[in-house]
């Protein structure tokens, strides 16, 4: 299911993420502030062992909103190079709008969009944020009370951040079993992108033109690779 959504919709969605999250939440946000009411939302998921990732902007952040946060258990702030979105995603649905985190209320016209996780729109997002998350030098984590940094501190192997978990985890599995009962229901399974029909030994879940035009996202590439097939 994909929603659109206004200022006053993306406000209290934002709020039912974070109290809707069991194992991971995702928020993106160039330079947040955060309000008392979101910030107990947020101890609270803590508390119920949440792993809780901030992505914020390397220099928009104002550091000193990371204090508010030296008490939780599972919770990490990268700072990334030069981020202007603002997405907000738990294992059940994601939030893409122009609203940032704020303790203020919204003005002006803020416009966005919810995207459940049986969405692919929902996998190419956290696969894209992965791909930033991966990207973050050491140098750039603000703070993480995560294994993953004293493992790298005790010269351990890393282990894998809550964000790919979620990728490369049950969702993926999830959607991939979607696509098998519906070739066993006799139903062809088709591209989510353009609904061309599919090859049922595959378990691809978009076609060949499709795929290509996923990998050449970029419009130049895309262009590129299209008058040279």
């Amino acid at each position: 299911m994909i929603q659109f959504l206004t200022s006053t919709s993306t406000v209290r969605l934002i709020e039912q993420i974070v109290i809707d999250a069991e194992d991971n939440l995702v928020l993106v946000s160039a330079s947040p502030h955060f309000s008392e009411k979101l910030m107990q939302q947020l101890k609270s998921a803590d508390d119920r062992g949440v792993s809780i990732i901030l992505m914020v902007d390397d220099v928009l952040f104002e550091e000193s909103v990371a204090d508010q946060f030296s008490s939780f258990e599972k919770f990490s702030i990268f700072r990334c190079h030069d981020m202007n979105g603002h997405c907000y995603a738990n294992e059940r649905s994601m939030i893409v709008t122009s609203l940032g985190i704020s303790d203020k209320i919204p003005t002006g016209v803020h416009l966005g969009t919810e995207i459940s996780s049986d969405e692919q729109a929902y996998l190419d997002a956290m696969d894209t944020l992965a791909e930033v998350r991966e990207s973050v030098n050491l140098s750039d984590i603000i703070l993480e009370s995560s294994p993953a940094r004293k493992n790298h501190a005790s010269g351990k192997k890393a282990v894998r951040s809550p964000i790919l978990r979620i990728i490369k985890g049950g969702l993926r599995k999830k959607f991939n079993r979607k696509i098998k009962e519906e070739s066993r229901s006799g139903q062809s399974p088709s591209c989510k992108a353009c609904e061309a029909a599919l090859d049922d030994s595959t378990g691809n879940s978009l076609c060949p033109e499709c795929e290509q035009r996923k990998k050449y996202r970029h419009t130049a590439l895309y262009i590129a690779s299209d008058l040279t097939a």
